[in-house]
């Protein structure tokens, strides 16, 4: 019976060591020796099938994680790529800045150049005005004069018209650019939140990963038996002692 096999069989852990000490004391020597080693393998086949069951059930819930993960992944990827997809994701509202951005330049040489083109027609003009006004009507060169007055006065007109018409579109432009670069901060702001979320993800899936590789490994090992072994079998003693088993 469990308690008659209890009164024989003591057991203790070997002082310093790793190793269990098996004794059965039994009148029966060859009994004593069957017990001794039934205990050890009994006990090896024990801690070898509670492993691999824990090894299981930690398969199971580590592969749990990981579909959880990339189905976690597939969200962060599709949220990433209807950021990138917009009409005014980060890169369509840089390339927009930049164009912009060199219209504007372009606008500003022009509007020195006709800053300068009405500086000069203004002074042309105003030689032209002063000579008017030295000159007497009936002379000859007078009627020149005006005809010249009348050129100038037109190409100060153009001049003017045309440098107002620039700096209105460098104004209009420049306030442009100033709403997309606050569209461009919020665009870069949630791809990089997108971004950020995918990167956490594929980081925390390769760790994952690599358990699930680790414990398929040791579960392929028969980890229970690869950790405690039978160091000696118990032998039925040439002397009338008790048989002495470790494991």
């Amino acid at each position: 019976t469990a308690t008659s096999l209890g009164g024989m069989v003591s057991a203790q852990v070997l002082k310093d060591t790793s190793l269990i000490e098996v004794r059965v004391q039994n009148t029966d020597r060859a009994l004593a020796v069957s017990i001794a080693n039934t205990i050890a393998s009994e006990f090896v086949q024990s801690v070898s099938e509670m492993n691999q069951e824990r090894m299981a059930k930690s398969l199971t819930f580590l592969a749990e994680q990981e579909a959880v993960l990339k189905a976690d992944l597939e969200t962060a990827y599709a949220a990433l790529r209807v950021s990138q997809a917009k009409p005014e994701n980060a890169a369509a509202l840089t390339r927009d800045i930049a164009t912009k951005n060199q219209v504007i330049v372009n606008l500003r040489a022009e509007l020195a150049s006709l800053q300068a083109d009405v500086t000069l027609v203004t002074s042309a003009l105003r030689q032209i005005e002063k000579q008017i006004a030295a000159t007497p009507t009936s002379d000859p060169s007078y009627q020149t004069l005006v005809a010249s007055q009348v050129q100038k006065t037109n190409e100060l007109a153009v001049a003017s018209t045309r440098a107002s018409a620039a700096a209105q579109e460098i104004s209009s432009l420049e306030h442009a650019v100033a709403g997309l670069e606050g569209k461009l901060v919020a665009a870069q702001n949630e791809e990089a939140v997108a971004k950020a979320g995918v990167d956490r993800l594929e980081s925390t899936l390769n760790l994952l990963s690599a358990k699930i590789v680790e414990a398929q490994m040791a579960h392929s090992l028969n980890l229970g038996e690869t950790t405690i072994s039978v160091v000696s079998p118990a032998m039925e003693p040439k002397n009338p002692v008790k048989p002495r088993k470790l494991v």
